[in-house]
């Protein structure tokens, strides 16, 4: 089990989704499961926890407004409360360099002394039920913010100029462009390569709790007026998932599935919009 400092930047927005929905959001892949995970929140240009939880199932619900920055999302489980304290309490293990080694990132936390400092101010501040932030610190607060980020790029602006030797970059791998024949071909399409692959290539669906099924012609749906005559537009899914997740509001959920690609005969960039947009169900 890692422990790991979840910070929502100046958002109370995001703060408080994480703790009234009881998801976590990261934007890389370094939390697992069973971590503990405290949540902060910056106001007033003080980083406040009010909050920490236990990672448990991977989950696809974003309920913040930046949702498309979080790639790695898991429900919480044991949530607890405290009285927000200032997790400045972390530069007396930390130094000068404290919000890049634990905040940034919410990067996993090595140093022991650290994790039993953050235990023992959790422990000290342990409230019964969640603390509204927003009435503790009423006055601090600026209307004017709705978001910045659910987890901050660089969490201390005012630290901001120094470096640490030991957060240097490493080059984990490399990618290559896959060109798809189309959507359906059996050997080099899009669709059979996903569905073939899906719980690898999408692990917040865990196939103990979903069902995927992309016999697509299995369910036909009735549409919509306004839709009927747009190019690309038919009552047929590419394929249907199921989702259980007894830790959410509503439990089960039925997902249409929808697969596009341009494929190799859509060159020129005016084909491949004209594509996309004729294919793509208008919201």
């Amino acid at each position: 089990m890692a422990v790991r400092i979840l910070h929502c930047g100046s958002s109370v927005i995001n703060y408080e989704l994480c703790i009234n929905e009881k998801v976590a959001g990261f934007i890389s892949r370094s939390a697992e499961k069973n971590d503990l995970v405290y949540l902060a929140v910056k106001i007033n240009g003080i980083s406040y926890c009010g909050a920490r939880g236990i990672l448990n199932e991977l989950t696809d619900i974003k309920p913040w407004p930046d949702a498309d920055r979080y790639v790695h999302c898991f429900t919480f489980r044991d949530l607890e409360f405290c009285n927000p304290f200032d997790v400045k309490i972390l530069s007396e293990p930390g130094g000068p360099y404290w919000p890049l080694k634990y905040l940034q990132g919410a990067k996993k936390i090595e140093d022991k002394k650290a994790i039993s400092i953050l235990d023992l101010a959790f422990k000290t501040n342990k409230a019964k039920e969640y603390i509204d932030i927003t009435k503790v610190f009423a006055q601090n607060i600026q209307s004017t913010i709705v978001y910045e980020s659910n987890e901050v790029i660089t969490i201390a602006q005012e630290e901001e100029e120094f470096e640490t030797p030991e957060e240097k970059i490493s080059i984990m791998g490399t990618f290559q462009t896959i060109n798809f024949y189309n959507e359906t071909n059996k050997l080099k399409g899009l669709e059979c390569l996903v569905n073939e692959n899906f719980y690898p290539l999408f692990p917040q669906f865990p196939n103990q709790r979903t069902l995927l099924i992309p016999e697509n012609r299995m369910f036909k749906t009735s549409g919509h007026e306004d839709y009927r005559n747009i190019t690309g537009i038919r009552g047929i899914p590419d394929g249907i998932l199921i989702v259980y997740n007894k830790d959410l509001k509503n439990p089960i959920q039925i997902n249409l599935i929808e697969y596009e690609c341009y494929g190799e005969k859509k060159i020129k960039i005016t084909d491949k919009s004209n594509y996309f947009n004729g294919q793509i169900i208008p919201l």
